[in-house]
Formats: C-alpha cells, structure tokens, sequence
C-alpha cells in the first residue's frame, strides 16, 4: 500500500489530466497541502474542541482545500 501523501497524489494526478483538478501546480504539492490540512486541523480540533452546531474542523480544512484545488477559470 503506497503511503498516504503518494496515494493521494496519484488520485490527483488523474484529476488533473481530467480537468478536474488544477494543474498550474504539481500534483504532489496539492496532495501535501490537503493531508496537513485535514490531518492537522483534526488534530488541532480534538485538542480545544468545537462549539456545538459548528463544523469541525477537519471537514471544513478538507472543503476550503478542495474549494482552492478547482481548476482556475
């Protein structure tokens, strides 16, 4: 099983040669970027806890990383 930053990068990479994904930055760069994301902010969100009704965070880091990985129109 290749390690999470390769898999997600491959996934990408596909995305990219799709149009769905943008491609004016390497695929790898994206793949960094959306796992700290996710993985930090879930860790960051189960140290100081989230108000009630709100998101957490690592669901709100994944859609503003996803949201900035659309290609530029």
């Amino acid at each position: 099983m290749p390690p999470p930053i390769t898999a997600t990068a491959a996934v990408l990479a596909e995305g990219q040669l799709r149009g769905e994904i943008r491609a004016d930055e390497p695929a790898e760069s994206l793949a960094v970027i959306l796992m700290y994301a996710v993985l930090f902010s879930a860790r960051r969100g189960a140290t100081i806890g989230r108000p009630p009704g709100s998101t957490p965070l690592s669901r709100l880091a994944l859609a503003v990383v996803l949201r900035g990985m659309r290609p530029q129109a």
